[in-house]
């Protein structure tokens, strides 16, 4: 009651939420969470389509990427040819394909 008679109002309690305040957090956890959904379906796409265009690529155009690729033995999933190819697929290629997906399903 002092507080009523001093200040002329009620502190509220401290996990208090106004509804305007929940109403902002409610909305940005719901941004948040598909912006983290859209982050990873795009991770899930690129990696989907790199897997495809590695597996359509020759022994010859591995080792244009890649020398030493048909000499030291062709391994496709090893991590020293795998790093160039996906390194060469994400500067190269993604960007394109991205771009020519986005333009197709922009409806």
């Amino acid at each position: 009651m002092s507080t009523i008679k001093n200040y002329g109002l009620i502190a509220a309690p401290k996990n208090y939420e106004s509804p305007q305040d929940r109403a902002v957090r409610e909305y940005m956890e719901k941004e948040k969470a598909l912006a983290e959904k859209r982050k990873q379906m795009i991770a899930d796409l690129k990696s989907m389509e790199s897997k495809k265009w590695r597996a359509a690529l020759t022994d010859e155009e591995i080792e244009k990427i890649k020398p030493g690729f048909i000499q030291y033995g062709k391994q496709r999933d090893h991590h020293f040819t795998l790093a160039p190819l996906i390194e060469y697929f994400d500067k190269n290629l993604w960007p394109d394909i991205y771009k020519k997906f986005l333009s197709k399903n922009k409806e």
